[in-house]
Formats: C-alpha cells, sequence, structure tokens
C-alpha cells in the first residue's frame, strides 16, 4: 500500500518563537512544515519547492505579507493563503481579501 504524503506547508514570520511554534503544532498534526523569516526567502522557498498552503504574518520587514500574496499571486492562483497578524484592523482584513495593495 503506498504511502500517502503529507501536506506541505510553509510558514512566513520575522520571528522565531513564532515560526517555531507554528512549526511544532503542524508537525504534530502530521504536516510537514518549513519556515522562513522574510519574504524573500518565501518567495525563494516557493520558486524551489511545492506548497500545499502558505501561512504567513501580515506584518514583515521589507515587504509585508500583503504584499508578498501577491507576489505568489502571480504565479500560483491556487494555492491557499493563510494570513495571521497580532491586530485584527477592519483594513487589514478587507486588503488581505482582496490581494491588491492598500491606497492611502
Amino acid at each position: 500500500m503506498p504511502s500517502i504524503p503529507h501536506p506541505r506547508v510553509l510558514c512566513v514570520d520575522d520571528d522565531e518563537d513564532s515560526r517555531l511554534m507554528l512549526t511544532t503544532l503542524l508537525r504534530l498534526a502530521l504536516i510537514e512544515a518549513k519556515a522562513v523569516g522574510t519574504a524573500a526567502q518565501a518567495l525563494s522557498s516557493i520558486q524551489a519547492e511545492r506548497f500545499d498552503m502558505y501561512l504567513m504574518d501580515a506584518w514583515l520587514p521589507e515587504i509585508d505579507g500583503f504584499e508578498l500574496c501577491r507576489r505568489i499571486r502571480d504565479f500560483d492562483r491556487d494555492t491557499p493563503i493563510i494570513f495571521f497578524c497580532g491586530a485584527a484592523y477592519e483594513a487589514d482584513k478587507k486588503r488581505g481579501v482582496r490581494w491588491e495593495p492598500m491606497r492611502t
């Protein structure tokens, strides 16, 4: 009987403790997890590997999670993306759903 591959999740968070917590919880659920600390590392990983889901902080240094999402969607329209963030502003929620840069 062939083994079923575990789902693969890329976690993107600049906080090392959060990355450790996320990958530990996912691995306990038998989900293969890779964690990176920047949007640039995430894009590099996505171009080199296949993931079944992206789990990312909305607030990242240099390139925020919203812009990272837009860049991912330029070449991957189907893989689910889940945002998490310490702040839950209504504007951020709407921006995350639209996948477009916030207008000021």
